[in-house]
Order: C-alpha cells, then structure tokens, then sequence
C-alpha cells in the first residue's frame, strides 16, 4: 500500500475502500463511535415469506409517497466529507442508482479518487485506477443505500419476510421499525448453489407521518477472510421534490460501529436517465 493513501484508506472503511487484509484487521478493531448509539442490531428468527400485512403496507406507502415510480434511476452530485470527526477530508462526490441493485458512488478528493460499483452480488472498489477490491457478495447486495427500486423488488419475492417491530424512539424522533429478511438472490436459481440460501436482513426506519424512510440499518463483512461483522447505518433526509414530483433525500450520512463515516450533502439531482452496464462495473 502506497503511504500518501495510507490515510485515506482508513477514513473510506464504510465504503469498504480498503486495499489488504492488514488495513482491514485494523478497522475491524478501531471502528467503534457514539453515533446511532439507540440503533439495534438486526436480527430475525422466522420463516422465508412471513409478513405482517401492517408491515407490507407501509412499505408500499414509502414507494407511494417518493413518487420516483417508472423513473428506474437517481443520479445525485454534491459535496461529501469524509470522517468528519476526525481528519476530515472534504470532496466532491456522484452517487448513481438504477432499478434496484445497481448502484456507483464516485468520491474526488485531494487525496485521491475512488469508485463504488455495484451490480447485483458483484460490488467493486477501485481507488485511482489501481487495483480492484472485490467486496462479499452479501455486501454487495445491501447495495449503496436502499432505494424504492429495492423495496419494490422484494415485495414481488415470495420468499421475502417483513415484520413490523413497532414505533421505537431514536435520537428524539418516534420511527417505525421493519425488519427486512431476504434472499441474496432476488429469485430462485438465480445465482451459485452456495449463495442460494444466504439472507440478509435489514432494519428500516420509517417516519409514520411522512411515510418517508430515515435510516437503514444492517451487519456487513468488509472481507471475505474476515468472518466479524460490523453494524452500517445509512441516515436520509432533506427530501426534496424533484422535477415537480418525485422525492429524493438530499442528505445522506453513513455510520460504521458507531463511527461517522462520511456525510453527502446533494446538490443536484437527476432522474430518469438510464446507463450501459459497462457503467456498474470495471
């Protein structure tokens, strides 16, 4: 690992932009924070396709309210500031996702270029064009963030279970918490025999009133020789009404372990347009 990235390298973890199992091992033990403190760990015990009809309709509320429909795609640009609690790097940054498990977040700092891909079970990380890091097929599949795309492909999956765990306060705010747990692969057959019966499972915070999602929260492994898992939340807020309709959070702030990761703030937003494959890979 060159050292002018060494730094860099540490503070993009929740991107999972790290480049040996050295640097992994080490964040694996430093990662720890106060932020999302009153957010739970996932869990599910039940059975593929249990759902609580309270549960399914809030989630069709959500897609209802965001208005994005047949749109398939959100192109956001803005600034992003990366570990600002610490050495913060500012940047600018474009996160792109189309349909429901495509998804590329490009960062530009001084300190270096970074891309995101994310296609299905195949994520990549390629950092100023050098070598690509291939993340676990279950995190590539938590995707990005989570998008109405997501949640209108898993309620056509029968084997998706949707609990309502009730409203729960966080951080002041009283939020409806649904817990997610789903196939790695959207439909059956549709990938390696041994990826076949994976799940994840995924808690998501819903404002009641507004019907509008708030946090994503889900245990991801940053490497495959690395069998410890570390607890992501994705905040989203600032929604904002975009070509007169659709609603798109402008805000966006990951946590890992506790530890604030990295803070987009758009300002810009596109909707509708549509890329060639090649765009979602290396």
């Amino acid at each position: 690992m060159l050292c002018s990235f060494r730094k860099i390298d540490q503070m993009l973890a929740g991107l999972l932009l790290l480049a040996s199992l050295q640097t992994l091992q080490a964040q694996q033990r430093n990662l720890t924070g106060l932020h999302d403190s009153s957010i739970s760990i996932p869990t599910f015990e039940g059975r593929d396709g249990q759902q609580d009809a309270s549960a399914v309709q809030a989630l069709e509320e959500y897609v209802s309210v965001t208005g994005l429909g047949r749109s398939g795609s959100v192109t956001l640009q803005g600034d992003i500031i990366i570990s600002p609690d610490s050495q913060p790097q500012q940047g600018t940054a474009t996160l792109t996702v189309e349909g429901s498990n495509r998804f590329r977040f490009d960062i530009h700092t001084s300190a270096g270029n970074v891309s995101t891909r994310i296609e299905g079970l195949t994520g990549s990380i390629q950092r100023d064009e050098q070598g690509v890091y291939r993340m676990p097929a279950e995190t590539a599949m938590s995707g990005a963030i989570i998008s109405p795309w997501t949640i209108e492909a898993l309620l056509k999956d029968g084997r998706l279970s949707v609990v309502n765990r009730g409203v729960v306060s966080v951080d002041g705010s009283s939020l409806l918490r649904i817990t997610l747990h789903r196939p790695l692969c959207l439909h059956a057959g549709g990938c390696a025999p041994d990826l076949q019966k994976l799940r994840l499972t995924t808690d998501l915070y819903l404002d009641p009133h507004t019907h509008l999602l708030t946090k994503s929260v889900e245990t991801i492994r940053l490497s495959e020789q690395l069998p410890t898992r570390s607890l992501r939340v994705i905040t989203y807020g600032d929604y904002h009404q975009v070509n007169g309709a659709a609603m798109v959070p402008f805000e966006y702030r990951e946590t890992l372990n506790g530890q604030l990761i990295w803070n987009l703030t758009a300002t810009e937003a596109t909707i509708g347009n549509r890329h060639e494959q090649s765009y979602f890979r290396f």
